[in-house]
């Protein structure tokens, strides 16, 4: 038999392509199988995930002098994201890594907070070097988790605030691996309590890390994939 063809898609896939080349296609959004599926392509659900070995490359952990971080794009397809992240902006010292975008009114508190791109080992130490790292989905995934920042946050051994959605416990227990938050007072509410309790952001974190270690690692997904072609 030939080699076998498989993709992946995160984010909508561009209409009009020829996906019946594809023997499989995996995404970490639900939504995108069941259109893949519609479209008469095997498809599985297949998360994103973290690789342990990056810790051995990173500097010592760094001290905690970041309240408050969010690392990630903000754009329009982020309306939510910016609803939420002005409303931190206006209580706490926020700070943004990531792309001012052109649409943002003159008048955000948000102009304040960027403090310009961060990637790789960089961004591994931002995200350890936070008391809280922030999560906000993009706007299309609707009430799925599984965005990156859940893989590395956690992966890095940061507490991790991360919007409620109906499939986290399937990733993560809220409130003992990730906090959680379900609307933006109930997110800044959550920042103002954890900010001012040490053992329960280490207790979390420490958890999230050893559920990102022992579930969500490249390979625990290369064997989930090869599970799957072997079904095939």
């Amino acid at each position: 038999s030939g080699p076998i063809l498989i993709g992946q898609v995160g984010i909508d896939p561009p209409r009009g392509e020829d996906w019946a080349v594809y023997d499989l296609m995996v995404s970490q959004l639900p939504a995108i199988v069941k259109s893949f599926r519609a479209l008469g392509v095997r498809s599985e659900v297949c998360h994103l995930a973290f690789e342990p070995s990056i810790l051995d490359t990173l500097p010592a952990a760094p001290a905690q002098d970041i309240n408050v971080s969010f690392v990630g794009t903000v754009s329009t397809d982020h309306k939510q994201r910016i609803a939420l992240l002005e409303a931190i902006a206006a209580r706490h010292d926020l700070k943004l890594w990531g792309n001012v975008p052109r649409t943002l009114p003159a008048s955000s508190p948000l102009h304040r907070c960027f403090q310009g791109e961060v990637w790789g080992a960089e961004m591994y130490q931002v995200l350890r070097r936070s008391r809280v790292t922030v999560n906000s989905h993009i706007d299309m995934v609707g009430q799925e988790a599984g965005n990156m920042r859940l893989f590395e946050a956690t992966g890095a051994g940061a507490f991790l605030l991360t919007d409620f959605k109906e499939n986290l416990h399937t990733l993560f227990e809220p409130d003992r691996d990730v906090a959680v938050w379900r609307s933006i007072d109930d997110c800044l509410e959550a920042i103002e309590r954890y900010l001012g309790d040490d053992h329960a952001r280490a207790s979390i974190a420490h958890a999230g890390r050893a559920k990102t270690f022992a579930q969500h690692t490249f390979a625990n997904r290369v064997r989930e994939i090869l599970t799957l072609i072997e079904k095939m």
